[in-house]
C-alpha cells in the first residue's frame, strides 16, 4: 500500500494484495486481488482534545484480481468514516490512562452488481509508552519499551438484507515505532465459528517514506 497526501486534509492511496493459497493435497494457486484506491477527506484536527474525524471513499476495482485466488469480478464502493480519539482530556490523576487512544472506521460495502451489501468496521485500542514519557511523565521506561504501542484491533463484517452472522477476528499485538520505520505484530483469533477455527498472525512494516528522502 501506498499513501501520499496532497493536501493538508487530502489524501489518496493505493494497494494491492498478492496471495498464495495452499489446500491439503491440492497443490497451491497464486496471484493478486484486485487492485484498490482510495480517497480520503480529513473533516477535523482538534489537537487540544486529540480528535480527529475524515471521511473517504475505498473502491475495489473488479477484474484487476485473479479469481483463483478469490478476487471477485464486481466493483465494490465503499464510503468510509474514519475517527480517532486520544485521552489527554482525563484529570490529571489518571495520568497513567492518557495515552490510550481509540481509532475506527465504519464502512459500507456496495458492489455495483446484485450481490449482497455489508457493514465493514474496525476499531483499534491502542496504549502509547511513547506518549507516555514525551507528554504525559517519564517513569523511566527502558529504551526498547519506551518506543511499544500495544494494542487490540477488531475487525468485524456484517451482512446486510440476510441473516448471516457477522464475521471477524480480535487481534492483539505490539508495535515498535522508530523514526523511518515501524514494525507491528498481531495474533488474529476469529470471533465466531462463521470467521474460522485457528489463531493466525499478521506482521506489518511501515516505512515513512517522507522522512527517509525528505
Amino acid at each position: 500500500e501506498w499513501d501520499k497526501r496532497l493536501t493538508p486534509d487530502f489524501g489518496v492511496s493505493f494497494d494491492g494484495t498478492w496471495t498464495e493459497l495452499r489446500t491439503p493435497g491440492g497443490g497451491s494457486v497464486t496471484g493478486f486481488q484486485n487492485f484498490g484506491t482510495t480517497f480520503k477527506y480529513q473533516l477535523l484536527a482538534d489537537a487540544p482534545h486529540e480528535l480527529m474525524l475524515a471521511v473517504g471513499l475505498d473502491t475495489e476495482w473488479g477484474g484487476t484480481g485473479s479469481e483463483k485466488v478469490g478476487a471477485p469480478c464486481t466493483s465494490t464502493l465503499t464510503p468510509n468514516f474514519y475517527f480517532g480519539k486520544g485521552a489527554n482530556d482525563l484529570p490529571d490523576s489518571l495520568w497513567w490512562a492518557k495515552p490510550l487512544a481509540l481509532t475506527g472506521v465504519i464502512g459500507y460495502a456496495v458492489p455495483l452488481a446484485h450481490e449482497p451489501r455489508a457493514l465493514q468496521s474496525g476499531f483499534a485500542l491502542e496504549y502509547s509508552f511513547r506518549y507516555l514519557s514525551s507528554h504525559v511523565r517519564d517513569v523511566g521506561l527502558p529504551p526498547l519499551i519506551n518506543r511499544l504501542t500495544p494494542l487490540v484491533e477488531v475487525q468485524l463484517t456484517t451482512p446486510i438484507a440476510d441473516r448471516m452472522p457477522s464475521t471477524g477476528t480480535i487481534n492483539p499485538g505490539l508495535i515498535w515505532s522508530g523514526n523511518r520505520v515501524q514494525f507491528g505484530l498481531e495474533a488474529m483469533a476469529p470471533i465466531n465459528r462463521a470467521s474460522g477455527r485457528t489463531v493466525g498472525a499478521v506482521f506489518q512494516v511501515h516505512w515513512l517514506v517522507n522522512d527517509m528522502f525528505p
